[in-house]
């Protein structure tokens, strides 16, 4: 490689290189010219400018791999950019007479796709010195575009017949990578034809919503970059033709407003169309997702509008846009009044996205005096929509909410969370805000007193931040709040808003340095005894009292243990007569009572166990037989009540079902704090209990699927369920629209669970608290327990359990989509039962019939054309050939992969079995036999350097990084070919296989941890390797996607570990630096932990 280090190619170094090694040659060579033209002048290329030319362009007819290409392109610009242009049309020739040629071999497309990729660095490079030989060039290209795999950015005057031609057909396009060209080429376009932006703006910006229809995440970030750049450009053309007097070319002129309403209008609308489409009862998901994909899309928009406005035009226009944006919240209100679950759920992602937008801008691009102006005209706005509901009047119900007051709700919910949100940044310069006359403590107290309870929560929510803020406040809001529900006792809509309001103060009193007075705890559980024990004379808030009570209850001993201890006698007292006292009381509430009885007691229950399960986290010192007695009492009465609903849903009907989740989540969160020899007794009852939450039995209809189906496959999900996501900035919003996430419509309104909404002491991430749906945090609980519970069993049982899953799964053959579900609860059930049973010291798996018997449930999902369960069986198997411990067991199920590769010739089983190796040996390592190594790397090898499917190519090399990881010092012969393999593949597969070059990051980056130190040494076989691994890192870092740029710099990381000296410092610290300011936040994350580790670590 040393002979490719001059101007010139060395030709005789060339040949005598071996043919393998020849296009990696190429490519040093041409990375070492671009370096140099970057600093060259004329007088350096005067003398071998045309030999240096001729080199290229036999390059060019070699047809080279997309790293190669690119740099071959850059390389031709810089010269005729920096030296003479003589033969300049020459070379534009020879590249049109390449795309002129008639064959389509693969070998000629690469050919072809080098000529266009240097015809456009040309073209973007010198100019106008090209004349108008870009008019042949555009010719060729219209003909051509069909077969093209993609286009080079290169302008052109001929901009009508490159919008029509080439890509008004394409934005639409059911391949995505060909729409997302498209879109690109659009963006540039834009910028260089006028009519776009002026006669033909309406045309266009209803293609780009066209686009967002049934789009992926990079496709709407790229829209929503058009959308921008042409809102810019429309707008200052408009203000130079106003300066003019003229119109904008076509009779009206476009503004920021003409933008706003048509994102706005789209928005509400879910796409284009004469008719709202929430308004009609959507009849199948995909209807949905679509109108998921394009609000997001429109979301995106909004925010890269205003980012490209810039901070400053915010802080001028920032009532106009608050004002906007509320109005269209305002318009969520009848597809939120809807009873449909699935426009329910469209209204709350609606709204979600609308707080995204504000976090996204206010939240980021604005400084700190212009959020707290925005925190004012906030509360202004709040004022104007909660004065009708600040006087009380017994019409004040939740009964029958009006599409009016949901409509309020839904901007006051928004602007709730937003004032939380600015309030939890700025911190306790916000005071003023709310301790002045004319602040704006008021609206959010009169909050509390609006009819929907998604508002009072909130109100809360924004309470307990303003008081952790400003923790002055905290004793006299509690004064104010106990004041008002001691006075306003016969009002539900006030009980339940004010009892939110001290549950949130109480929680804020616990992470305030201040704290609260002790006479205020004696005052709260006064009142919340004052509230249980008036319940029953008051029988149309009798629920709504019994659930204060317990909310503040729950509080009071969540925030201190010494609030309670004065009054633990009253505490048992209550807790005594929340449950039945024995097994006959518990079986004859069965034949007694109504609908409203029943809401009453599994509410009042349900309390008692969030107050339980709050004293056993927060009192241990309290704790003691008598307490244990009634925590035990109440775990068994829950149980029967658990056992008997089926009965009370066919004497009461499905208005029990909430109510019953609740009780449920309660129970089950206690047990999960609780240690499991604790309920031993209980166990067959609970064990019945989970096998019917996990199985769905209790509702024939439901097809709730677990939230932790995808995080329970922890080593696949980054890679191939779409757990990348939650390293970009958009996760909140876009986690849930990703092809293996889209079954996970989970996200609830806060007012789902008030007891996690207001009793949290933390966040996992966001500024307010992000709720599972009930149904779904039910069955995810159950999981949990389950998994706790399965180590347990004896063996005996867990063979029935198995048995009795595959019966159900298999009862449910001619419901798709409920036998889908249960499959993936079932599976994910197993799988982190199975994880706590590897994590138990001595446990076992040692009986061949419960190996067998999960053998058989697992094995006919390990191909399934789902990837979710695909994951999940893979997982499991592997996790159980872990626990069994037995390497003959072990062995076996790897030559099980072995022999199905061998016989199954489908792209699913290929890339299955594939990986189900590469997991394998993540958990047992190297199968303790160098020979099974060998058999898995040459395995897994073939199948990666397999061309006819990217899929199989993708799973194959990331099981080899998972084989790699875990080989130790055994892998050590298996390095140099894996690096060809990376070093191939990085050169010759296209950029839209991103998923294989995604891959071949992580591979790399385990194959530099697999040499290690040794990379210091200068003995020619490591020198080489660490020549590869510098090259490799290169060719990922002028990937343009944003994780495999990551993945570069971690490689780079880990280099400059193992050999500093080596690592071209200089270079690599000023491109980490500008990448600290790209809009990517897994580049930002990685640049700053390199640059931490380069300042901190000692270079010699």
């Amino acid at each position: 490689m040393e002979g490719s280090q001059s101007l010139l190619l060395n030709e005789e170094a060339f040949k005598i290189c071996p043919d393998p090694k020849k296009p990696l040659f190429i490519y040093e060579w041409l990375r070492f010219l671009d370096k140099v033209l970057s600093a060259a002048n004329k007088n350096d290329l005067k003398s071998c400018q045309k030999e240096l030319i001729s080199q290229l362009i036999i390059r060019i007819n070699s047809g080279p791999g997309p790293s190669t290409r690119h740099l071959l392109s850059k390389c031709i610009g810089k010269i005729y950019t920096i030296g003479d242009s003589i033969d300049l049309f020459n070379t534009i020739a020879i590249c049109n007479d390449i795309l002129k040629g008639k064959e389509e071999s693969s070998q000629q497309l690469s050919v072809k796709l080098t000529a266009l990729s240097v015809l456009s660095a040309l073209y973007e490079s010198v100019g106008r010195l090209v004349g108008r030989s870009f008019e042949e060039t555009f010719t060729i290209i219209s003909k051509w575009i069909k077969s093209a795999e993609r286009l080079g950015n290169a302008s052109t005057s001929i901009h009508k017949d490159t919008y029509k031609s080439l890509v008004k057909p394409y934005l639409t396009d059911r391949v995505l990578s060909v729409r997302i060209a498209a879109v690109n080429c659009l963006h540039a376009l834009v910028k260089e034809y006028p009519t776009l932006y002026t006669m033909d703006i309406d045309g266009v910006t209803t293609l780009l919503i066209k686009s967002l229809d049934v789009s992926n995440y990079h496709t709407r970030l790229a829209v929503a970059d058009v959308f921008a750049t042409l809102t810019k450009l429309a707008i200052k053309n408009t203000q130079i033709n106003s300066g003019q007097g003229q119109s904008n070319g076509n009779g009206k002129y476009w503004t920021i407003e003409s933008s706003f309403n048509l994102l706005s209008d789209v928005f509400i609308r879910g796409g284009i169309g004469g008719f709202l489409k929430s308004t009609v009862s959507i009849t199948n998901m995909s209807s949905y997702s679509s109108s998921k994909e394009i609000r997001n899309g429109i979301t995106l928009a909004y925010i890269k509008i205003i980012k490209t406005m810039g901070g400053r035009w915010l802080e001028k226009n920032q009532s106009f846009v608050v004002t906007h944006l509320l109005s269209v919240a305002s318009k969520i209100g009848p597809i939120a009044s809807s009873d449909n679950p699935t426009q329910i759920q469209e209204a709350l992602h609606m709204r979600r996205c609308i707080s995204f937008i504000f976090r996204k801008t206010f939240g980021q691009i604005i400084s700190e005096h212009t959020q707290i102006s925005v925190c004012k005209i906030f509360g202004t706005l709040l004022g104007e929509f909660i004065s009708s509901y600040e006087v009380l009047s017994e019409t004040n119900t939740e009964t029958l909410p009006s599409v009016k007051h949901i409509s309020s709700s839904q901007v006051c919910t928004v602007i709730l969370l937003e004032i939380s949100a600015l309030v939890q940044q700025i911190g306790s310069s916000v005071a003023s805000l709310f301790t002045d006359a004319t602040g704006i403590m008021e609206p959010v107290f009169a909050s509390f007193l609006h009819p929907i309870q998604s508002t009072r929560v909130a109100a809360g929510w924004a309470l307990r931040c303003i008081a952790f803020a400003v923790p002055s406040l905290l004793t006299p809001l509690i004064d104010r709040c106990i004041s008002r529900l001691e006075h306003m006792k016969t009002f539900s809509v006030a009980i339940d808003g004010y009892s939110c309001a001290l549950a949130s103060l109480l929680t804020a009193s616990k992470l305030s340095p201040l704290g609260i007075p002790f006479s205020k705890s004696r005052q709260v559980f006064q009142l919340a005894e004052d509230l249980l024990r008036s319940a029953s004379s008051t029988s149309n808030i009798t629920q709504q009292k019994v659930k204060a009570a317990w909310l503040l209850l729950t509080s009071l001993i969540l925030s201190d243990p010494l609030f309670i201890r004065p009054n633990l006698s009253k505490l048992k007292i209550f807790w005594k007569n929340s449950f039945p006292k024995d097994k006959e009381e518990a079986e004859a509430e069965n034949q007694r009572g109504d609908v409203k009885t029943w809401i009453f007691t599994l509410t009042s229950r349900s309390g008692a166990l969030a107050s339980l399960n709050a004293f056993y986290i927060n009192c241990k010192e309290d704790m003691n037989e008598s307490i244990e007695k009634k925590l035990y009492n109440a775990l068994e009465s829950s149980l029967m009540t658990l056992a008997q609903v089926a009965s009370l849903l066919k004497s009461h009907g499905i208005a029990l079902r909430p109510y019953i989740f609740e009780l449920k989540i309660r129970l089950y969160e206690l047990l999960i704090n609780m240690e499991t020899g604790k309920y031993n007794s209980l166990n067959p009852t609970l064990l019945r209990e989970l096998v019917a939450d996990i199985s769905l039995s209790d509702n024939s209809s439901s097809t709730t699927i677990t939230s932790l189906s995808l995080s329970a496959c922890s080593l696949m999900e980054s890679n191939f369920l779409g757990g990348w996501l939650k390293t970009t900035d958009e996760s909140s919003i876009e986690m849930e629209l990703h092809a293996n996430r889209s079954h996970l419509q989970i996200i609830d309104s806060l007012e789902s669970d008030i007891f996690e909404s207001l009793t949290c002491t933390t966040l996992s991430q966001g500024y307010w608290p992000e709720l599972i749906s009930p149904p779904v945090k039910a069955l995810d609980l159950s999981i949990v327990v389950f998994s706790r519970l399965y180590p347990t069993l004896a063996s005996k049982h867990k063979i029935q359990l198995t048995e009795h899953f595959k019966e159900v799964i298999k009862s449910w053959q001619r419901t798709p989509a409920r036998q889908y579900s249960i499959q993936l609860n079932v599976l994910t059930a197993l799988l982190l039962s199975i994880k706590c049973l590897s994590e138990c010291r001595n446990a076992k798996m040692d009986n061949d019939n419960l190996r067998k018997s999960n053998f058989e449930l697992v094995s006919n999902y390990i191909n399934h054309e789902k990837i979710p369960l695909r994951c999940l069986s893979i997982e499991f198997l592997s996790r159980m050939a872990q626990v069994t411990k037995d390497a003959p067991y072990v062995a076996g199920i790897a030559q099980y992969c072995f022999d199905k590769l061998h016989t199954l010739k489908d792209e699913k089983s290929r890339a299955s079995f594939g990986i189900t190796i590469g997991v394998l040996h993540n958990y047992v390592g190297s199968l303790g036999s160098s020979q099974h190594l060998n058999t898995s790397v040459s395995i897994t090898l073939a199948l990666a350097q397999d061309p006819s499917s990217p899929t199989v190519q993708s799973w194959a090399i990331f099981a080899l990084s998972l084989i790699a990881n875990t080989g130790s010092g055994m892998f050590k012969g298996y390095v140099e070919p894996c690096l060809s393999l990376c070093l191939r593949l990085l050169l010759n597969v296209s950029s839209h296989h991103i998923d294989i070059i995604r891959s071949l990051g992580k591979l790399t980056s385990i194959l530099i941890t697999a040499v290690g130190p040794e990379l210091q040494s200068a003995v020619g076989a490591v020198e080489n390797l660490r020549s590869s691994f510098l090259v490799a890192c290169s060719m990922m870092f002028e990937n343009s996607d944003s994780f495999v740029k990551a993945e570069a710099i971690a490689c780079l990381q880990q280099l400059h570990i193992f050999a500093p000296r080596f690592v071209e410092l200089d270079w690599l610290v000023k491109e980490i630096c500008h990448l600290m300011y790209s809009p990517h936040l897994v580049l930002r994350k990685n640049s700053i932990a390199c640059l931490k580790q380069l300042a901190t670590k000692r270079v010699y």
